[in-house]
């Protein structure tokens, strides 16, 4: 598929053919990242919004990573957290233990009990060695009620929707090399010389008509409508 753009605007129809090649005519690859025009095939003219372009041509760097300076600010986040430990260490050997130090330490052993207890765990109430127990990680979670139907719906739904996916996925295969649509997509990763060379022919070498095997027709098929063709041009062309 072709469509017909200036050279400034190869970009718009596909980024990364921003180089417009007066050797083809056609819109090739460029090598610079974020180039909205290539005057080479590794030489940005002009960069897209948001990107500045560096004196040589041969880069185009995205503005915030140059206004930000991501490694200036690491360095400097590393700083400060340096600094607050080295304060923290200060000030704990000069001032000594905090006045409620015993009565914070009681706190943090309460609620690192209370958030042993909020973990979700099985219990078994019939047994005698062990009431309670965390659950194995080898557990079911499509059919284990850890907390309730909610978590086993869920993963059934995920189990569904790839089952589904494969199913799609294996009828895709199927209908895309079981007919002529590999054939037909396979034109798409030739080079844009090969491409170039079987879009333009000269009059005398093909007829006027060129039929799609996709072409939807009412009456005859796209087959039949190609060998009335193809008969015709045998007739009427030498």
């Amino acid at each position: 598929v072709f469509e017909c753009v200036s050279s400034e605007e190869c970009s718009s129809s596909n980024s990364n053919r921003a180089f417009p090649d007066a050797a083809t005519g056609m819109c090739s690859a460029c090598a610079v990242e974020g180039c909205k025009i290539c005057s080479k095939s590794d030489e940005c003219k002009v960069c897209h919004p948001g990107f500045e372009l560096t004196d040589d041509g041969s880069e185009c760097i995205f503005s915030l990573d140059r206004k930000i300076n991501p490694d200036g600010l690491v360095l400097k986040v590393c700083c400060v957290i340096a600094a607050l430990i080295i304060f923290a260490f200060v000030w704990g050997c000069t001032k000594g233990p905090h006045q409620f130090e015993e009565v914070h330490r009681v706190c943090l052993e309460k609620a690192r009990l209370h958030r042993h207890y909020c973990k979700v765990q099985e219990w078994s109430l019939r047994s005698t060695a062990r009431v309670r127990s965390l659950y194995p990680l080898s557990s079911n979670l499509r059919k284990t009620h850890i907390v309730g139907v909610g978590l086993p719906l869920f993963y059934n739904s995920i189990s569904f929707v790839a089952t589904i996916a494969l199913l799609f996925a294996m009828a895709t295969w199927a209908v895309f090399n079981g007919s002529q649509v590999s054939h037909a997509l396979a034109a798409t990763e030739r080079s844009a010389i090969s491409l170039l060379s079987t879009a333009v022919r000269l009059p005398h070498e093909s007829p006027a008509l060129v039929l799609s095997p996709l072409t939807p027709c009412s009456e005859a098929s796209a087959p039949d409508i190609m060998r009335q063709m193809s008969s015709f041009a045998s007739r009427n062309f030498v």
